[in-house]
């Protein structure tokens, strides 16, 4: 490419740009450069001049277009030496230091900053007892039986005592000296209620005060304000890791009037051609008419919000087409920013390592939250050995110079994730916003134009009941859009806190996409009016009209396509009740992809006969499997067994419970376990989430290389793990059956023969059947290639009904229950004979629960599109308006709420003590990871009974164990990566699980082996 370089530097900058671009390119005037150069000979110039940057730099760089444009590439420096497309100003105006066209709709921003400030100055009173002072003296990390907020909350409620009006007690603040004279705080606080405050009989604004200075750190309910020093103890032991980092400084926060700049002048994406042009490929080319529509859409929903829905089919490119849609509401002169909030780690990594390949954005445009440094490097590791390349795709993150603070929950980090972003922030000191944001992971997830991210990191913005981990997703959801993708993947006991994320994006002025092939209509209605609730909010403070919210559908008919402006719930449910009308008749006459077939299956379960049933179940798995391969299966017609042709097929057995997985497997492996016919090896690998990281993580990068079956000239029979169990076990017939959980069905890129499913959910049976055929669009499926088992297994367990049995996954609760657990029963034979969304995306018209997918509809009716008020829009509704200033829903609706964990650390036993010369032997340690960060490996002690080995014999000769990895052999592979770090380092990083608490009723600890991972005893 031609770029164009254009100087405005001053003093000691201009030489140092001079030397740096006279290196790369020719001078052609005092301060302008030309050359061809390559992208990476341009990205080296960009960082070459960012180094060397100072408050004087400013550089533009611009390349031809086409023959008669060019465009702006970047900015480094100082960017007000030029406009938004790069053009030199010739004339110039005084600049208004006030910024009030920042502040234009912040009615309220005065009146924020006044209240903010009052409270932020009254918020510490409390530690000025003696008790405090002391502690801060010897440098305690004891608690207080009264916290400081609390006793600040009395001292104020005492100086502001019978004043009636704000005036008043405004007055008397201006002269509290004169006040303080007069009265013995220290006799009139023993004396008072120490209990209770009745913030109610206070003037409004002193509520307003009395409120912000006792949920500085957290938000109601407590059970009660006094804590005995045991107490305190025990609570402190729990929380030992809430340690530190940067203090949060209100004054500067509200006083530099920081909400309004950042709700708009932050980093934006601005004329970025991968986004902005269309696509020419046939299967993308939906996305050029959502672009098209979208973009005339965006003046619009700068008044009225946005709310999208995508409902395109998988593979029809969902996740570079919301990317497109996003970019095209944003206002091309101040550009896009948006934030992509996913339900799985890996779906993070995956989407973002997608739009770095594919939409060509750099580190200082795209932020990735990676979790921990563990899996973002085995990620890598993985993605290296599919592709054969180098691949950095996060780089490594900096350590910060941070000393341990304590005494206060302000010091808290504002986000534990180390963040993969390139953000300059030179370019952005004129915001003057390094004080309100001094960590530079809040900088980079806030600063970053696109943000990639699971849920958890920005729903801490509305589930936060302390502490400031909210602020950074806060502000990040403040000035950017939104994307949840896969929403209704979540369980129903996440979706009201889901509810209130959305509620809080409508109310910021944040415009959100939904992306979900199986989104129900409730739900999105649902979903719909937490943001339209939100955003009527943002326009009244605003000073705008109420709102008409903009709404969307797209997926992959052009012609489909649908935009309304909606008021109210009728308006969205009619148009959105036409748009799955026309999206079901054209799933209606689509190629028969997947067809299923229940797999009956009877017996009696006793704890004493355990066995007995899973030898029976694995037996009817096997006669299942074995009739899917037939069917299914791949035929090697250059092998060199003599004229037999090899026959293999790889299929997945998903089964809801992981107990049972390995239950089945163990009977499959029992010499006299199953009968297999003649000539038939079956190879089996178990795929769940009971086991250590480092062999996961090396199960799935086996699967992902050999499911990729996305190239047709690609066999399954030149996959090396293939070819191996082949050769290794003569066989005319090879069955290669992949035991998974729930784990297997969303995000893994994985194309599977056929498919046995344990049904539990409709929703969980559509998405494991989007794995089968994945890659192959034109395959026809003219016989079953699903099984489903006609029941599912709790059901042998738990015959009387008296628990729940369609559940994790699963819709069923207590209240709402299938009318029959037989699944001949309850799923019709037109979705068995055509297995799509269709039964997901249209609700049936009357409420009763006669099929599966009944069950599933009247759950999130109930739920989430309830007219009657209940604890999910009980958040907006005008009649409960303090739930949002409480944490009560929180607390009864918490996000992710699951099984308590405890992360364990096993640590193979090495013949030397020295690190540098340690050789791994047969046998690990067990370790608490908690003990061995914080007091080192060598001071940690052993939990060996707790976590202990499993020892199996497999047996049988014609079943084979498959895609096995020891933990000696992962590690070392690691090793291989990482030279520089010894073996019992690396099993320190790696070597990890996280497992349920040990309480009564897994009191027995767990049992561990490489192949089927950790088993609850």
């Amino acid at each position: 490419m031609i770029v164009t370089f254009v100087s405005q530097c001053e003093k000691k900058s201009l030489k140092r740009t001079r030397r740096i671009l006279d290196a790369f390119a020719n001078r052609i005037g005092n301060n302008v450069w030309q050359t061809a150069i390559t992208e990476d000979g341009l990205k080296t110039v960009k960082q070459l001049l960012r180094k060397s940057a100072t408050k004087s730099t400013a550089v533009s760089c611009h390349r031809n277009k086409t023959r008669q444009l060019t465009e702006l590439v970047w900015i480094v420096g100082n960017k007000r030496k030029f406009n938004e497309v790069g053009v030199v100003p010739v004339n110039r105006t005084k600049r208004n230091i006030m910024h009030s066209e920042w502040e234009n709709d912040w009615t309220y921003a005065s009146s924020i900053q006044i209240i903010a400030t009052i409270a932020a100055l009254l918020h510490d009173i409390g530690k000025s007892t003696k008790g405090f002072q002391n502690k801060l003296l010897i440098g305690s990390k004891q608690g207080d039986s009264y916290r400081h907020e609390w006793i600040s909350l009395k001292l104020f409620e005492l100086i502001i005592k019978d004043c009636s009006t704000d005036t008043a007690w405004l007055e008397r603040m201006m002269q509290v000296n004169d006040w303080l004279r007069n009265n013995d705080v220290e006799k009139l606080l023993p004396n008072s209620n120490q209990d209770t405050v009745d913030i109610q009989a206070m003037p409004p604004l002193a509520q307003w005060v009395a409120w912000l200075i006792v949920t500085h750190h957290r938000l109601p309910p407590a059970d009660k304000v006094f804590y005995s020093p045991t107490a305190i103890q025990r609570a402190q032991l729990l929380n030992t890791r809430e340690k530190k980092l940067y203090k949060q400084d209100l004054q500067q926060f509200y006083g530099r009037r920081a909400l309004p700049i950042i709700a708009s002048e932050m980093p934006s994406l601005r004329n970025h051609d991968p986004l902005a042009k269309p696509t020419g490929i046939e299967r993308f080319k939906w996305q050029n008419q959502a672009f098209k529509m979208t973009y005339g859409l965006a003046d619009t929903t700068r008044e009225h919000g946005f709310f999208g829905v995508n409902m395109a089919s998988t593979g029809a490119g969902k996740t570079i087409g919301n990317a497109r849609i996003m970019y095209a509401l944003a206002d091309p002169k101040k550009g896009a920013r948006f934030t992509i909030a996913l339900g799985l780690r890996i779906l993070t990594l995956q989407t973002g390592l997608s739009f770095r390949k594919n939409l060509k954005l750099a580190g200082d445009q795209l932020a990735i939250l990676v979790g921990g440094s563990a899996n973002k490097k085995l990620f890598e590791l993985a993605y290296d050995n599919k592709t054969n390349a180098i691949t950095d795709i996060i780089g490594e993150y900096r350590q910060d110079d941070e000393s341990e603070t304590f005494g206060s929950e302000s010091s808290e980090d504002l986000l534990d994730e180390i963040i993969d972003s390139d953000i300059d922030y030179q370019d952005y000191e004129a915001l003057n916003l390094d004080t309100v944001i001094a960590s530079p992971k809040a900088r980079d997830l806030i600063f970053s134009p696109i943000v990639t991210c699971t849920v958890d990191h920005i729903i801490q913005a509305s589930e936060c009941k302390r502490g400031g981990k909210y602020i950074a997703p806060m502000l990040r959801l403040l000035s950017s859009d939104l994307i949840l993708d896969e929403p209704d993947d979540f369980d129903q006991a996440d979706l009201p806190a889901l509810a209130r994320l959305v509620h809080l994006a409508g109310l910021f002025g944040t415009r959100v996409l939904l992306s979900s092939a199986t989104l129900t209509p409730d739900l999105v209605t649902g979903l719909f009016e937490a943001y339209m609730e939100g955003r009527k909010l943002f326009n009244q403070s605003q000073n705008k009209p109420t709102p008409k919210v903009v709404c969307a559908w797209f997926d992959e008919q052009p012609k489909a396509m649908l935009s309304e402006q909606c008021s109210d719930i009728k308006d969205f449910q009619s148009a959105h009740e036409q748009f799955c009308e026309q999206r079901a008749t054209y799933l209606s006459r689509q190629p028969v992809r997947r067809k299923a077939d229940i797999l009956t299956f009877k017996s009696q379960y006793t704890k004493d006969k355990a066995a007995q049933f899973y030898s029976e179940l694995a037996q009817t798995l096997v006669d299942a499997a074995v009739d899917l391969h037939d069917k299914h299966h791949e035929t090697d017609l250059q092998n060199d067994k003599g004229n037999k042709n090899i026959r293999a097929s790889i299929g997945l057995i998903r089964i809801a419970n992981i107990n049972n997985i390995n239950s089945i497997a163990m009977q499959l492996f029992n010499a006299d376990g199953v009968n297999i016919p003649k000539d038939t090896i079956i190879h089996v690998a178990c795929y769940h989430a009971k086991q250590l990281l480092l062999l996961r993580n090396s199960l799935e990068s086996k699967l992902d290389r050999i499911l990729d079956r996305s190239k047709s000239s690609v066999s399954i029979f030149d996959r090396t793990e293939v070819q191996k169990a082949i050769n290794d076990n003569p066989a005319t017939n090879h069955i290669f059956m992949v035991l998974a959980t729930p784990v297997a069905e969303v995000g893994r890129d994985h194309d599977y023969d056929w498919a046995i499913v344990e049904p539990s959910s409709m929703r969980s049976i559509i998405q494991l059947a989007g794995r089968v055929w994945r890659h192959r669009p034109d395959k026809v499926a003219d016989t079953s290639n699903m099984l489903l088992l006609q029941y599912n297994l709790r059901y042998f367990k738990y015959p009387n009904a008296k628990r729940p049995i369609f559940t994790h996954p699963g819709f069923e609760t207590t209240q709402f229950k299938p009318p029959s657990y037989d699944l001949a029963q309850i799923m019709p034979q037109a979705q068995l004979a055509q297995v799509d969304a269709r039964a997901r995306i249209q609700a049936p018209k009357h409420t009763k629960i006669d099929t599966l997918s009944d069950l599933e509809h009247s759950v999130m009716r109930h739920l989430l599109n309830n007219p009657k008020l209940n604890y999910v829009n009980a958040y907006w509704d005008s009649k409960a308006t303090a739930n949002r200033t409480y944490t009560y829903l929180q607390q009864i609706s918490p996000f992710r709420a699951g099984t308590p964990q405890d992360d364990w650390l096993l640590i193979p036993r090495m013949v030397h003590d020295d690190e540098d010369t340690d050789i791994p032997i047969s046998g690990f340690d067990v370790y608490h990871s908690e003990d061995v960060f914080e007091k080192g490996l060598a001071k940690s002690s052993t939990q060996n009974k707790t976590i202990y080995p499993l020892s199996f014999d497999f047996e049988h000769p014609r079943v084979q164990p498959w895609l096995t990895t020891s933990l000696n052999e992962a590690l070392q592979d690691i090793q291989v990566a990482q030279p520089d770090k010894s073996l019992r380092s690396l099993a320190m990083t790696y070597s990890s699980v996280s497992l349920d608490r040990i309480q009564s009723s897994n009191s027995k600890g767990w049992a561990f082996h490489e192949f089927f991972g950790f088993v609850r005893q």
